[in-house]
């Protein structure tokens, strides 16, 4: 029966897993294209001497972040 089930629906939940891994592997890749983004955004602003405060509420990033970038 166990055998069967498999036969029948194995190869349906594998496809849906891959599928499912590979949605989630984009949308780890388009979250850290945005952060990269803004990190971008931030260095260049503290390079025209923006304050940081204006930075973080331009880009969303903290003021700790912003400052480690300082280094």
């Amino acid at each position: 029966m166990l055998k069967t089930y498999i036969e029948k629906y194995g190869k349906k939940i594998l496809k849906e897993g891959i599928q499912q891994g590979i949605e989630k592997g984009i949308e780890k890749g388009i979250e850290k294209g945005i952060e990269k983004g803004k990190l971008d955004t931030a260095r260049n602003l503290l390079k025209e001497n923006m304050p940081v405060k204006k930075i973080s509420a331009v880009t969303g990033l903290s003021v700790a972040q912003i400052e480690r970038l300082k280094k």
